[in-house]
C-alpha cells in the first residue's frame, strides 16, 4: 500500500510539472517561420501613393472581412506583431486603429515636403531587426547608423557611445582613464542581464505553478537571481560602483530611452537599453511606416484588413466572454472569438471594458503609475546632411550630471517659469532622420530633417484638453512655443550652422501625444519603468491574459517599452492565444542568425584591419 501512494504521489507530480510546465515546452507542428529570409527578398516601397493605399485603408462595415477570427485594436508594433503572427497560422485578423494611418509610434508623417518619423528613431543591430525580418518574410531593408551611435553631451563634455562592446568600454575609459574598475563592474552588471529569461518564464508559466515553484525554491533555481538585481533602481546599482557623479551620469544617460529617472528607474530596463544597442544601431529603410507596411501585407495574405479612423467604443461582452468590438463611428458590432487590445492596461481596463476598472484598485497597479509624455519639435532644414555636417547619430543633450535633481526640479515648473525662458531641459533627445535612411535622402534632395524631443509634464498643458486639435487657443500656442523656442536654441548651442537654415517647424505636446495616441496623460511608455514594475510581482501579474475570456493584451505594457519591448510582447500574445510557445520557434531561427550575424562581424573587423 505504502509503495502505491508514493508511486501515486510521483504520478500526480508528474503530472502537474508536465501541465505547469507544458507552455515552454516545443511544439511538434512546423515552425510559422520558415526560415531566415534571404537577402534577395529584400523589398522597399518607394511608391508613396502605394503605400499609403496599404497604410491608410478607411473603416466602413462594407470592407471589413466576415468570419473573423481575432480582432486587434490598435495597430502599434505590438499589435501588428500579434497580427501578423496569428496570420502566419492561418487566422483571419482584422486590426482597428482610431487614428488616420496605421502604425502606432512606427507611423511616420509629412509635414510640407518634410517626413519626420513619430517615435521611432533607431533600433538595436541585433534581434528585434531580426525578428521583423522573419515577421515580414525579409522584406524589410535596414541602414547602419554611425559608429556613434549616441552621443552623450554633458555640458562641454562628449562621450561616444559606440557600436562594439570593446570600442564603448574603450571609449569611456578615454573619458574616465582613471575609472576602469568601476566600468568593468559596470559592465558585468549589464552582462548578468544580457538574458531575460527570468522575466519571459513568469510570464509564460500559469500563475498557480508559479507559487508552486517559488514557495519549493525551485523558481531561483530556474531563472537565478534575475529579479534580485533587475528590480534594484539604476541609481542604487552606479552608487554601488563608483562615486564618480560624472561617470554615473554618462553610464546613466539612457534613462530618457525609457522615460525614467535613475534614482526612480528599475536597473532591468536600463540594461536591456543598453544591451540591445551592443552592437549598435540602425534605421529601418524607407522610415518606420515601411515596416507597418510590410506587416499589413502579411495580414492580408491570410485574408485579413488593417483599417483605419476605426476608434473603438467598448468590448462588447456576454456571458463574461469578449465576444467582439462596438465601432465608435456607426455603432456596427464586429464579432470575433479573439480580441486582442494594443491600447494599454489603463486605456483597456478603463475605458473598453470598463468591467475590469475595478482591477486598477489592486495590486499590481496600485504600485504602478502613468510614464512620462514630451514635447516634439520637428523641422526641416534646408541643407543636405552633408552640407550642414550632420551624422546619422542621435545627441542626448544634459543640463548637467544631476540627472536626478533637474529632473524633479523640472517637474515643479508653473506655465508663468515655462513663458519667462529662465530654465533649461534636464535631457533633450536631437536626432536627424534624413541622413539614416538612404530612401528619404532620395526623396528630399537638398534638404534634411531634424527631431527634437524632451520630457513635459501633462498636467503643464492640461487646462486646454477639453478644446480641439489645431484650434486651443493663444495661451495654449504661447506655451506650446515656450517650449518650442527652448528647444530650437539649446539645438543651436550645440550646431551654430542650422542658424536660420529652418524653412519648417512644427511642435507637438503632451495634449499631441494623447489625440494620437490616445493615451490617457500623453504618456509614451504606458506604464513607467520603476523599479516596482521589474518586480517579480509585477512582473508574472502583467501578462496576456485578462480577467475576461476571450480578451488579451500585447505591446509594452504586459512586457517593456520601447520598439523591442512591444514587439516581443506580441509573441507573447501570440503564444498565450495560441497554448503555443512561439518563442521557440523564433529562438531556433534566432541560433543561425546570431551565429550569422557574428560571422558578419568578424568578417567587418577583419576587412578593416586589412585597410
Amino acid at each position: 500500500m505504502t509503495i502505491l501512494i508514493v508511486l501515486l504521489l510521483f504520478i500526480i507530480i508528474g503530472v502537474v510539472f508536465y501541465v505547469g510546465m507544458k507552455p515552454l515546452m516545443a511544439s511538434k507542428e512546423k515552425n510559422i517561420f520558415p526560415d531566415i529570409p534571404s537577402p534577395k527578398e529584400l523589398h522597399v516601397e518607394e511608391d508613396l501613393e502605394a503605400r499609403d493605399r496599404v497604410l491608410k485603408q478607411l473603416y466602413t462595415k462594407a470592407n471589413t472581412p466576415d468570419n473573423l477570427d481575432v480582432i486587434v485594436i490598435g495597430s502599434g508594433i505590438g499589435g501588428m506583431a500579434t497580427a501578423a503572427i496569428l496570420s502566419k497560422m492561418g487566422k483571419k485578423v482584422l486590426v482597428v486603429d482610431q487614428h488616420d494611418t496605421a502604425g502606432g509610434c512606427c507611423h511616420t508623417f509629412f509635414e510640407k515636403e518634410f517626413e519626420f518619423d513619430s517615435g521611432i528613431h533607431y533600433i538595436g543591430k541585433d534581434s528585434s531587426a531580426s525578428v521583423i525580418n522573419l515577421l515580414t518574410d525579409g522584406k524589410q531593408k535596414w541602414h547602419p547608423m554611425d559608429e556613434a551611435y549616441d552621443v552623450c553631451c554633458i555640458g562641454d563634455k562628449k562621450i561616444n557611445m559606440m557600436s562594439n562592446p570593446k570600442a564603448y568600454k574603450e571609449e569611456l575609459l578615454k573619458a574616465f582613464p582613471d575609472e576602469e574598475r568601476a566600468i568593468d563592474k559596470y559592465l558585468a552588471k549589464l552582462h548578468q542581464l544580457r538574458d531575460m529569461k527570468g522575466a519571459f518564464i513568469v510570464k509564460i508559466l500559469p500563475k498557480w505553478f508559479l507559487t508552486i515553484l517559488r514557495s519549493t525554491g525551485l523558481l531561483k533555481l530556474l531563472i537565478g537571481n534575475y529579479f534580485e538585481l533587475a528590480s534594484q533602481t539604476t541609481q542604487s546599482v552606479l552608487d554601488s560602483i563608483t562615486d564618480n557623479k560624472e561617470l554615473q551620469a554618462v553610464l546613466g544617460y539612457c534613462y530618457a530611452d525609457y522615460g525614467t529617472i535613475p534614482a526612480e528607474g528599475a536597473f532591468g530596463m536600463h540594461a536591456l537599453v543598453v544591451n540591445h544597442y551592443r552592437y549598435g544601431a540602425q534605421y529601418p529603410v524607407g522610415g518606420s511606416s515601411e515596416m507597418i507596411y510590410h506587416l499589413i501585407k502579411v495580414v492580408e495574405s491570410a485574408g485579413g484588413r488593417v483599417l483605419c479612423k476605426a476608434r473603438v467604443a467598448e468590448v462588447v461582452v456576454e456571458n463574461n466572454t469578449a465576444v467582439g468590438v462596438r465601432m465608435d463611428k456607426d455603432d456596427a458590432v464586429l464579432r470575433a472569438p479573439i480580441i486582442v487590445s494594443d491600447a494599454g492596461y489603463y486605456n483597456t481596463y478603463a475605458k473598453l471594458a470598463p468591467q475590469l476598472a475595478p482591477h486598477l484598485e489592486k495590486k499590481p497597479f496600485t504600485n504602478l503609475r502613468r510614464g512620462m509624455s514630451c514635447v516634439c519639435l520637428f523641422v526641416g532644414l534646408d541643407g543636405s546632411p552633408e552640407e550642414l555636417g550632420l551624422k546619422a547619430q542621435n545627441f542626448w543633450i544634459f543640463k548637467d550630471e544631476k540627472h536626478n535633481e533637474n529632473s524633479r526640479e523640472y517637474e515643479k515648473m508653473t506655465e508663468d517659469d515655462a513663458l519667462s525662458g529662465d530654465w533649461e531641459f534636464p535631457v533633450m533627445f536631437l536626432s536627424f532622420p534624413i541622413q539614416k535612411d538612404p530612401i528619404a535622402k532620395k526623396r528630399l534632395p537638398g534638404k534634411s530633417t531634424c527631431t527634437i524631443v524632451a520630457p513635459a509634464s501633462y498636467e503643464l498643458f492640461q487646462g486646454w484638453e477639453n478644446e480641439r486639435i489645431h484650434n486651443r487657443g493663444s495661451d495654449y500656442e504661447a506655451l506650446k512655443n515656450a517650449f518650442a523656442d527652448k528647444m530650437w536654441k539649446t539645438t543651436l548651442k550645440h550646431f551654430p550652422q542650422l542658424e536660420g537654415k529652418d524653412l519648417h517647424i512644427e511642435a507637438s505636446t503632451p495634449l499631441s501625444c494623447k489625440y494620437y495616441l490616445n493615451s490617457g496623460k500623453g504618456e509614451i511608455y504606458g506604464i513607467d519603468h520603476t523599479a516596482e514594475r521589474f518586480s517579480y510581482e509585477t512582473m508574472s501579474s502583467l501578462r496576456p491574459e485578462t480577467p475576461l475570456k476571450g480578451l488579451w493584451l500585447t505591446g509594452q505594457d504586459i512586457l517593456t517599452a520601447g520598439f523591442g519591448g512591444a514587439l516581443m510582447g506580441g509573441f507573447f500574445s501570440a503564444s498565450a492565444i495560441t497554448g503555443r510557445n512561439i518563442m521557440l520557434d523564433l529562438q531556433k531561427l534566432e541560433k543561425k542568425g546570431r551565429a550569422a550575424r557574428a560571422a558578419a562581424r568578424k568578417k567587418e573587423e577583419a576587412a578593416k584591419k586589412d585597410q
